[in-house]
């Protein structure tokens, strides 16, 4: 396994190229986890992802009245800040 050095940030010639590269990668993370709050809030990530074990109240929440509520209406307490939601979705990963 490769060794990460840090030597670059207490280099003033490399520093500028080191603090750049940190801040690309901060960036593409959080867009990353963006996304992947986004996907994993859909219906579908509930009914084919999650609970597909559970085929059944999945049809039956497809004809029921209920079917235009997202899943997160439920499951996510009402005006949740987002360190709740953020919780809660690591919560639900176990």
């Amino acid at each position: 396994m490769a060794k990460i050095s840090l030597a670059g940030f207490k280099d003033p010639v490399r520093r500028p190229r080191y603090i750049i590269w940190t801040g690309v990668a901060v960036l593409v993370l959080a867009a990353v986890m963006i996304v992947a709050l986004g996907v994993t809030s859909t219906r579908w990530f509930c009914a084919e992802g999650c609970h597909k074990v559970q085929d059944d109240s999945i049809s039956a929440y497809r004809r029921s009245s209920h079917s235009e509520i997202s899943c997160m209406a439920c499951h996510i307490p009402v005006n949740a800040d987002p360190v709740t939601f953020i919780l809660h979705k690591a919560e639900a990963l176990g």
